[in-house]
């Protein structure tokens, strides 16, 4: 299922967007950069079941210890990237809400993007790699003051137009080896609406060895199978 084409995914689409501005609206209302409870509520009983209702219904399934730890939180979790609904498709398969990286860009879109400021999403401008390297080191040490904190990223850094997977950035890889933090990784496939958690990486001081292991599982087949 491709449920944003053609006519009728087009009006799926709008939907989707009226919803998610909605969802953030109402988590700004209620205080959302101030309480967990209410983010909490905007994205698991408010957008993500909505967006279901547009699109039918989404799988969640994987190896066992990865699942745990989405569940649990105090982990970096990773994915492949193709499409919009690749956020809040990983955001189903967790129990804490993670909290992303996003381009600078969209820290100024209306609603969205003082909700995503208001709770925590690291705003990276590829213009200026210093100031986000910085960024990114400091919004990975809120999984240290915060233990159940997931926090999540797509390493490709944009969307694969092609389904294909593109090279890995370091950057998520390197707060997780700072950090001392597990990565777990999801492959997602957003025409099947289907997030597979696949494997977990331990932590490791090497940011290019855990980037070629988590290259390794997001373009293979899911084996469901811890990696060592």
């Amino acid at each position: 299922m491709k449920p944003f084409n053609g006519v009728a995914g087009s009006l799926r689409a709008i939907q989707a967007s009226l919803l998610t501005v909605h969802c953030a609206g109402w988590a700004l209302w209620h205080q959302a950069g101030t309480q967990e409870e209410t983010v909490h509520s905007a994205v698991h009983n408010k957008w993500i079941p909505g967006l279901q209702r547009i699109t039918g219904p989404w799988t969640v399934d994987g190896q066992t210890q990865a699942l745990e730890l989405l569940r649990e939180g105090g982990a970096l979790v990773i994915a492949n990237h193709q499409s919009m609904l690749d956020i809040p498709l990983l955001m189903s398969a967790c129990g804490p809400v993670p909290r992303f990286t996003a381009k600078a860009a969209i820290r100024s879109w209306p609603i969205l993007g003082a909700f995503l400021s208001a709770t925590g999403t690291c705003f990276i401008d590829r213009r200026t790699p210093r100031a986000a390297q910085r960024a990114m080191r400091q919004w990975g040490e809120t999984v240290r003051e915060k233990p159940r904190r997931l926090i999540a990223g797509f390493p490709e850094g944009s969307r694969s137009r092609t389904g294909q997977l593109q090279p890995l950035k370091s950057g998520l890889f390197r707060v997780a080896a700072e950090c001392g933090m597990p990565i777990v990784v999801v492959l997602l496939d957003p025409e099947a609406l289907c997030a597979t958690a696949v494997c977990v990486i331990p932590p490791n001081p090497n940011p290019n060895a855990l980037r070629e292991h988590a290259r390794k599982a997001l373009s293979a087949p899911p084996c469901l199978a811890s990696l060592n």
